[in-house]
């Protein structure tokens, strides 16, 4: 009953309106608001956009193959790397949006990556180590896997700075939104026939390099006749116009349906605190719209039960109007610089009120990808070549990596001194 925050990834069963989670702990306390994970939001909508259509699914699936196929072997990574400057990468599994890395390896490097296919088909005497090069080498230099990775990279480009700004700590709710909202135009303008064009002219770039020529492939309508039809031939489609018909706009299309879902619980919570993230808001608010806004998050902070009130809505308006013509000639403050002021000054008994409804703010975060990230991790420590490792160096090894801020300013030399000290082995004579 203490709690008034919950925040989740975006799956249905921790977000389900009826079912999920944040359902059912708000059976028991409503006070329990519920923010929806903001880096997650992104995460499936590029999720659902990949899965949407089978040209999608393809380009991850022939990207993974080209890390699986080098990292195999030493000879054949020493091969990629006699060729190329960066190596391929392989694909998060957990975070879709930081497979920009993996698929701009591949299209940067697409020339060199297929020279060392080539190579390693030539020199290898392994059967099915050829049939696979050769087969890798024929796809990734096909103009519709240069065009579909083209698209990609510039849809994750978009999606992964988002990213990096939501994993900021001071981030709040208000930027949230406003990135959310940026990233709806975003992709409604990288759906008009501009931005299209664009990308084809990137990708017939690429295509020219590698010797392939830029035509997309052309179908035939293939549907049933009535017998009052006239039975001619059927005139053939404008590949072109199919496939921005059926990847280009269908990939934008659900990444918009999905983002236009996944956002409605978070815009519900905005609508209840987003008022106090910024003076500059407050202020912009009329005396009707702001009273109003205090007895909405009155009432959502009520116990239903006995009808306790945590704020006083009337007293909030008054506190808030105070604490603007205190700062009117300052520059605009955030949540978190407002609770400091505050608290730093000792006015937590003139404001009471807003001292709550800020820290109930401050303490729900947009996002909860930070643990993931240090769960990845371990994927990179405890790999196939180090399958014998216990737990105790595994314990030691990740906690040195997510903490690899405070490991990289330690200074190393004395305690490799100290460890040397106590494995020297002494010899008598």
């Amino acid at each position: 009953m203490n709690c008034r925050g919950q925040s989740y990834d975006n799956g249905a069963n921790m977000r389900g309106q009826y079912k999920g989670v944040q359902a059912l702990i708000k059976e028991k306390n409503p006070r329990a608001l519920y923010v929806p994970c903001a880096n997650h939001i992104f995460n499936l909508m590029v999720c659902d956009a990949a899965k949407s259509v089978s040209i999608a699914i393809n380009v991850f699936g022939t990207v993974q193959p080209i890390f699986t196929f080098f990292a195999a072997s030493t000879v054949r990574w020493d091969t990629l790397q006699s060729v190329c400057k960066m190596t391929v990468k392989s694909l998060s599994d957990t975070r879709w949006e930081s497979r920009i890395n993996s698929i701009k390896v591949v299209k940067d490097n697409l020339v060199q990556i297929i020279k060392a296919l080539y190579k390693v088909a030539d020199s290898s005497s392994i059967g099915v180590a050829v049939s696979e090069a050769n087969g890798l080498a024929n796809e990734i230099s096909s103009y519709q896997f240069i065009l579909s990775l083209t698209i990609y990279h510039d849809l994750l480009f978009e999606i992964n700075k988002v990213s990096k700004v939501k994993q900021n700590p001071s981030a709040d709710i208000s930027i949230m939104i406003k990135l959310v909202e940026t990233r709806k135009k975003f992709l409604e303008s990288f759906r008009s026939d501009e931005s299209f064009e664009a990308i084809i002219k990137k990708s017939e770039e690429i295509a020219i390099k590698l010797g392939t020529e830029p035509v997309f492939p052309q179908v035939r309508l293939s549907r049933k006749r009535r017998f009052f039809e006239y039975e001619g031939t059927d005139t053939p489609l404008n590949g072109k116009s199919k496939y921005k018909v059926d990847f280009f706009n269908a990939i934008i299309d659900v990444a918009l349906v999905s983002l236009n879902e996944r956002f409605k619980m978070l815009d519900s919570y905005n609508k209840i605190l987003g008022f106090l993230t910024r003076t500059k808001k407050m202020q912009s608010l009329d005396a009707n719209e702001l009273l109003n806004d205090c007895k909405n998050l009155v009432l959502s902070l009520r116990n239903p039960s006995t009808e306790e009130l945590e704020v006083n809505h009337e007293e909030l308006y008054s506190e808030i109007n105070t604490f603007l013509r205190m700062e009117a000639s300052a520059e605009s403050k955030d949540a978190l610089e407002i609770l400091k002021y505050i608290t730093a000054n000792s006015l937590i008994e003139i404001f009471p009120n807003l001292f709550i409804a800020l820290r109930i703010l401050l303490t729900s975060p947009i996002s909860v990808a930070s643990a993931e990230r240090s769960f990845s991790k371990l994927k990179l420590i405890k790999n196939y070549l180090r399958s014998t490792m216990g737990q105790d160096r595994l314990s030691a090894l990740a906690l040195i990596s997510i903490e690899n801020k405070i490991s990289r300013s330690l200074d190393c030399s004395d305690l490799i001194d100290e460890l040397a000290s106590l494995k020297v082995r002494k010899v008598k004579f």
